[in-house]
């Protein structure tokens, strides 16, 4: 694998160096800034396959450099970790909406460095396998022998979208965030309710830039929040911010309605494809759940998928 290590830190390179050595086949690229990354990437002779970035660096930090990786169209995918001394949740929730696949905290463990870069690529490869799969199906009918039956289902990525993250990886930021902060979180599952009938009547295309609407639409209704969401399959998002009361998530239901209303008298006027979105109630860490993040979220698929604490099955408005 060749990795590229940034890191105004010359120790935490030269560790690295020592750790990725005993890797057979492992190639590693350093630099000590953002700006001098930016350059080894664009005049570098192969792609790099993973990434490894300091959080806090000076004139342009990790966030930022992540942020202008994810924009280049070969490293859309590719495993990004960011490394870091402190774990706070403004810079964990920061740096996964810009695409950051998961967080290695300093000093390293070399098993743990070593794991987490095995789930990151295997993220990163699903992530592509299902865009893959998504495009493969494009211009394909559903009545076809060949058409994938379970498209429905798969969680796969919903691109350019704001603080719209792959569904692991919003596993992963729940992970990171300390015990603390993990009883201030709370974990939200929305519906788009008309998802089954768009799936099966319109085509994949189509019924991807409708799902694209609902992350818009969610993100853009929670923007005072930084609530960070995914797209988890079957017409489900979930979506994770600092833990808020009950009118805060009714308010959030009618912004989100206004934002989908107006979007489809400016985009789609007259497809015959409303959209409506239910949101179910705040699924919260306790002190036994911090260590099952994937419960969690499960938990919140499931009080919107059963309707059992929703607060607002948005209404068609005019």
């Amino acid at each position: 694998m060749r990795f590229l290590a940034v890191d105004d830190d010359p120790f935490i390179l030269a560790i690295l160096d020592q750790i990725l050595a005993a890797g057979a086949g492992h190639e590693l690229t350093t630099a000590t800034s953002g700006q001098e990354a930016l350059a080894v990437i664009a005049s570098h002779p192969a792609p790099f396959d993973c990434f490894l970035i300091d959080i806090r660096m000076p004139s342009m930090d990790g966030i930022e450099l992540c942020a202008r990786i994810r924009l280049v169209s070969e490293y859309k995918f590719m495993p990004i970790l960011m490394l870091t001394a402190v774990v706070d949740r403004e810079h964990v929730a920061r740096a996964f909406s810009v695409g950051a696949t998961d967080f290695i905290t300093k000093p390293f463990d070399i098993l743990e460095l070593a794991t987490r870069i095995r789930a990151a690529e295997k993220i990163a490869l699903d992530q592509q396998a299902n865009r893959d799969l998504l495009i493969s199906h494009q211009d394909c009918s559903k009545d076809q022998p060949d058409y994938d039956k379970t498209l429905f289902d798969i969680s796969f990525p919903i691109e350019d979208v704001s603080r719209c993250i792959d569904i692991k990886v919003l596993e992963n930021f729940l992970k990171q965030i300390n015990r603390r902060q993990a009883l201030e979180t709370m974990v939200v599952g929305f519906k788009y309710l008309e998802s089954f009938s768009a799936y099966y009547q319109l085509s994949i295309d189509k019924f991807y830039h409708k799902l694209t609407d609902v992350a818009k639409a969610i993100t853009t209704g929670a923007r005072s929040s930084g609530l960070v969401i995914a797209y988890a399959g079957s017409g489900y998002f979930v979506g994770t911010a600092k833990r808020q009361n009950e009118q805060f998530l009714r308010l959030l239901a009618q912004r989100i309605q206004g934002v989908l209303t107006e979007m489809e008298r400016i985009n789609s006027p007259g497809d015959g494809f409303d959209i409506s979105v239910s949101v179910g109630k705040a699924c919260v860490q306790s002190k036994f759940s911090h260590s099952n993040p994937k419960g969690l979220i499960l938990e919140a698929i499931s009080s919107v998928a059963d309707g059992q604490g929703r607060l607002h099955p948005f209404e068609k408005v005019g």
